[in-house]
């Protein structure tokens, strides 16, 4: 970033990472990060943290807006991490929040491009106000310009906060391009995320504002959490608190029996997949979960017969439905397991056998399978298991807790 100062301390943005130090992402929840589209959804890991702190973090599948375009505002895709992260991570604006961005609204932007003297390594950062809204947003220069690798940055907003209380921050915009082509003080333009949040969920399965129900109402629950900005304006020293930034904040709801989870295909305890010889079998996973107190989430693992995990995903929203799996012949193991609202954990377990009982009883076959330039195309943990992504237009769930209103 041009004129951006260099944010030194590993705390200051941890939710600014690099992604194959091609372009920057945001970390909008800790299972997701938010990015520019032209990027490109190629990427296999993100570099979180700076200096001798960082570390890489596997990517599961990254997906971009469909029919995406430079310039139109929708130069925005998402990549869904394998593991969530326990570094802050801040929410994009939705609701009444997103209601109070205006012209003249302060903003910190945030890059790992390499036009500054940080270099990807770490985080350029700089101090600027919202020049002008349409279907993106413009930030004004005051000094800066984005550069090779800053797309995909963010721009993030102080919520104005509760009297007593300290601030928060909102993300409200991903940098696209610059207003002119050199590396060089300029102003900025960035995709407005709020217009894509139903698109992102939808294909993620993740709550990624939680605070909020599908109109975009106050929805409060033990997710409605928010990062408090530290003493020097970033992440330092930032604390996880209930957010109340358009209504009253949740509080932990009462001890309750922990969560039920099932499958409700296929079936357990146990099940055979006839298929001829060397052939693959493709299986669809749905589980069920009830939890007197909201069902947080549900995981599902894949495991080979040495026990070696090839393949998992995690949703958040009803129906828990999976990615179908192609599975060669051999013994697999499956693993579902909920956790609610109170971070209680239940599990199920189910074996699978492919193929006849005597390609069953060894490893499953690890001969090499195709690779479709299709990108819908995962290989998760190697090239046993290929996960494809289907498009989901789902319905969200209306159950109170478990999903959004």
């Amino acid at each position: 970033m041009f004129g951006g100062a260099c944010a030194l301390a590993a705390c200051s943005w941890p939710n600014v990472v690099s992604l194959g130090g091609i372009c920057t992402g945001i970390l909008v929840h800790p299972e997701l990060v938010v990015y520019a589209a032209h990027c490109g959804t190629r990427f296999r890991a993100a570099t979180v943290g700076s200096g001798s702190s960082s570390e890489s973090v596997g990517i599961r599948y990254c997906e971009s807006y469909p029919h995406h375009n430079l310039g139109d505002g929708t130069d925005i895709a998402f990549c869904k991490l394998d593991r969530a992260l326990a570094a802050p991570s801040v929410p994009l604006a939705v609701g009444c929040e997103h209601q109070s961005i205006a012209i003249g609204t302060k903003v910190e932007v945030l890059g790992r491009g390499t036009g500054s003297r940080c270099g990807s390594a770490s985080v350029s950062t700089v101090s600027s106000s919202v020049k002008g809204i349409t279907s993106q947003i413009t930030i004004a220069s005051n000094g800066f310009g984005l550069c090779a690798g800053d797309s995909g940055g963010g721009a993030l907003a102080y919520l104005v906060p509760t009297v007593g209380q300290v601030a928060a921050l909102r993300v409200v915009g991903i940098a696209s391009y610059g207003t002119v082509k050199d590396c060089t003080e300029q102003a900025g333009v960035f995709v407005d995320p709020n217009r894509f949040v139903d698109w992102m969920e939808s294909e993620s399965k993740l709550n990624l504002v939680p605070c909020f129900s599908r109109l975009f109402e106050w929805n409060q629950n033990p997710d409605c959490v928010e990062w408090t900005v530290g003493e020097t304006g970033d992440l330092c020293g930032a604390t996880k608190r209930f957010a109340n930034s358009c209504g009253l904040p949740a509080s932990m709801p009462e001890p309750a029996a922990p969560p039920s989870v099932w499958f409700a295909h296929p079936t357990p305890p146990e099940l055979s997949v006839a298929t001829a010889a060397g052939q693959a079998a493709v299986i669809s996973v749905e589980v069920g979960a009830t939890s007197p107190v909201g069902v947080r989430e549900v995981k599902v693992d894949i495991f080979d017969s040495t026990g070696k995990l090839v393949a998992g995903d995690t949703s958040q929203w009803e129906p828990y439905d999976f990615p179908a799996a192609t599975l060669v012949a051999g013994k697999w193991r499956i693993r579902a397991e909920a956790q609610d609202f109170l971070g209680q954990v239940s599990s199920q377990e189910m074996v699978l056998f492919v193929g006849s009982r005597a390609e069953s009883s060894g490893c499953p076959s690890t001969k090499s399978q195709s690779a479709s330039s299709d990108k819908s195309l995962l290989f998760a943990f190697g090239a046993v298991v290929v996960l494809r992504r289907r498009r989901r237009r789902s319905t969200l769930s209306t159950a109170g807790m478990d999903g959004r209103l």
